[in-house]
């Protein structure tokens, strides 16, 4: 019988019974000629050896052409996530924006790789730092309403310490400390005029008015509320402020 025609039971049985016969050399040889047939004509074994080195090569392959598109995958998913944080961070300045229209405009036109994520808004003002920007002539005149609205809500806070029946002088501190620096926030970049001087000492009027429990009807001085709260004058402390 050829070794070829040898079924995988003779062949099996074949390598249990080689050390049991003196011929070892002649085994040897056999033993090869057996494992060469088997790789030719097709035994289960290295026949599913040669699936998958033929499957390792084609993957080897087809690697160079998966890679970019890998690459793309990647890309577009971070810069998407990337402009989705900086719209949710700052939903008013950055609206979204197609993904194929920034890379049409990116590669047409030539612009800066930053500004083609995101689109800027033009505005007259702006809030940065806690503070209003603007550029017209009146720059601080809303900032400084606003001061005075956050120094009204700071002082409605703290509604039950003012009209409560503690003495003045622990209402005085507490009005120079929670009330006054949220009104001065940013008073060294101001520019003051005598208006708006003076929409800062209204303001305050009224609070210490709102403190001792009269209002304009009772027709008492500036002078005399001033002595009974004690409180820090506020164009003085801007003054102290600024300079």
């Amino acid at each position: 019988m050829k070794p070829y025609r040898r079924t995988n039971k003779v062949f099996m049985q074949q390598i249990r019974t080689a050390s049991r016969i003196g011929r070892a050399r002649l085994l040897l040889l056999e033993f090869a000629k057996d494992i060469h047939s088997l790789w030719r004509y097709g035994a289960p074994f290295p026949t599913f050896l040669k699936l998958i080195g033929t499957l390792l090569l084609c993957l080897i392959a087809i690697m160079p052409l998966l890679y970019p598109i890998f690459v793309a995958a990647i890309t577009y998913i971070t810069c998407e996530g990337l402009f989705l944080s900086w719209w949710c961070d700052q939903p008013w300045r950055f609206q979204p924006i197609n993904i194929f229209r920034r890379v049409i405009s990116f590669t047409t036109q030539p612009c800066n790789p930053v500004d083609m994520w995101k689109k800027f808004e033009t505005v007259n003002e702006y809030t940065y730092l806690g503070q209003i920007v603007q550029l017209d002539r009146n720059r601080f005149e809303k900032e400084i309403d606003r001061r005075i609205q956050l120094g009204w809500g700071a002082f409605g806070k703290l509604r039950r310490v003012f009209p409560s029946p503690i003495p003045q002088c622990l209402k005085t501190k507490v009005f120079d400390q929670c009330v006054l620096p949220v009104m001065t926030y940013g008073a060294e970049t101001w520019t003051l005029t005598a208006r708006l001087i003076h929409k800062l000492q209204v303001a305050q009027r009224a609070m210490e008015r709102a403190m001792l429990g009269i209002s304009l009807r009772d027709k008492i001085r500036n002078e005399v509320i001033r002595q009974r709260t004690k409180v820090t004058d506020i164009t003085f402390l801007v003054s102290i402020l600024k300079w």
